[in-house]
C-alpha cells in the first residue's frame, strides 16, 4: 500500500513538473513568417497569422517578402528562412498589424522575454490608397507588442522597439510582465511617438524567438545584435554584437 502511494505521488509530481516546464517556453507558430511571397493588395494569407487591420477596406494588408520578390522596391533579404513580413504606417492615420493565437497563454505576473529581427527599407514605395500613385514609405517606424484575450485585441502593451532606421537586420530583445493571462499576441507597426503628424513608414520583421519565462530580476540586453553577413541562398546570417543605440523603450501600460 505504501509502495502504491509512493508511485502515485511520483506520477502526480511528474505530470505537474511537465506542465510547469511547458509553461516555461511558449512556442510561436510559424515564427519566421514562412510562406509564399505575396503582395499585400487584397488579403493576407500567411500560415498561423491573422491580419488585424482587415476591416479597413481602403487599405492593403501586410506583405510577405521573399529573397527576390522586390515588392514595393524592397530589396531586403530574409535573415532566416525564405520569407519575412513587411508592415507600414500611413499619413492617413492607418497602420498594419498581425497576430496569432499562442500555443499556451502568457500568465499574469510572470516575466517573459522574446526577440525579433527588425530592419527597414529606405526605398520602400507604395500607393497610399488602392489604385493611387506610389509614394515613399521610408520614415522610421517602431514595433509594438500587444497581449490580448481575444483575436487581435490590444489589451496591454507588453513592450515596444525604438523607431527602426537601419537596413541591416538587428535582433531586438524584449522583456515584459502580463497583467492578465493572455492567449493572443499582436505585432503592430506604429509611429515614432510623440509625433505632430502621421507619416508614411515601414518596418520589416523576421525570425521571432519563442516566448520564454524568466526570473523577473533577470536583465535582457539593452542593445540589439546585428546580422552583417547574409547568405542569399538560405537567407541566413551570422549575428554578432553591435554598439548601436538603445534597443527599446520598455514602455508598459
Amino acid at each position: 500500500m505504501i509502495r502504491i502511494s509512493h508511485i502515485l505521488i511520483f506520477l502526480i509530481w511528474l505530470v505537474y513538473s511537465n506542465e510547469i516546464a511547458a509553461q516555461d517556453i511558449i512556442e510561436l507558430r510559424n515564427p519566421s513568417f514562412e510562406g509564399v511571397p505575396e503582395l499585400g493588395e487584397t488579403y493576407f494569407s500567411l500560415l498561423n497569422w491573422y491580419d488585424c487591420k482587415k476591416l479597413n477596406v481602403n487599405d492593403s494588408p501586410p506583405d510577405v517578402h521573399g529573397s527576390s520578390s522586390n515588392f514595393w522596391e524592397v530589396t531586403q533579404k530574409p535573415v532566416h528562412g525564405n520569407t519575412f513580413v513587411g508592415m507600414v504606417v500611413r499619413q492617413t492615420e492607418t497602420n498594419e498589424a498581425i497576430g496569432q493565437l499562442l500555443s499556451d497563454p502568457m500568465l499574469s505576473r510572470n516575466c517573459y522575454t522574446m526577440s525579433a529581427y527588425l530592419s527597414y527599407d529606405k526605398g520602400y514605395r507604395s500607393a497610399l490608397t488602392k489604385g493611387g500613385d506610389s509614394v515613399y514609405f521610408n520614415t522610421p517606424t517602431k514595433l509594438i507588442i500587444w497581449g490580448g484575450t481575444i483575436k487581435c485585441e490590444k489589451k496591454q502593451i507588453l513592450d515596444e522597439s525604438i523607431a527602426i532606421d537601419h537596413e541591416t537586420w538587428k535582433e531586438y530583445k524584449f522583456k515584459f510582465t502580463p497583467k492578465e493571462n493572455y492567449s493572443y499576441l499582436t505585432l503592430e507597426a506604429f509611429y515614432d511617438t510623440p509625433v505632430l503628424l502621421p507619416y508614411n513608414g515601414n518596418i520589416l520583421i523576421d525570425h521571432l524567438s519563442s516566448i520564454v519565462q524568466i526570473n523577473c530580476d533577470e536583465n535582457v540586453p539593452e542593445k540589439p545584435l546585428f546580422a552583417d553577413t547574409q547568405n542569399t541562398t538560405t537567407g541566413r546570417s551570422n549575428p554578432t554584437s553591435s554598439s548601436s543605440t538603445t534597443a527599446k523603450s520598455n514602455r508598459q501600460v
